[in-house]
């Protein structure tokens, strides 16, 4: 897609969503991949979710009164915190 994109002044990206963030070991093997490729065409594309901290409560509670498993919160908030300590430790 790459040359395509080129020959017609488009734009590609590799989109980073969360839990992925500008440190985390893949998106720096991607940056590493453009910056070999040298092309005008292709970049990274950040997410606003890959700037998120905590999950607000209300979010929490509307999950569970959607019909979230309260148990599937917990363990997505579990998930996420480890997320946040392994990126906190770096």
């Amino acid at each position: 897609m790459l040359p395509y994109a080129e020959r017609h002044g488009l734009k590609l990206g590799y989109e980073l969503y969360a839990p992925l963030d500008i440190e985390s070991h893949l998106t720096q093997e991607l940056i590493e991949q453009i910056e070999r490729i040298k092309s005008p065409s292709l970049g990274i594309i950040p997410d606003a979710g890959i700037f998120a901290r905590p999950i607000p409560i209300f979010a929490r509670k509307n999950a569970v009164k959607g019909g979230a498993p309260s148990a599937v919160v917990k363990r997505a908030l579990t998930l996420w915190d480890e997320k946040k300590a392994v990126s906190e430790a770096k």
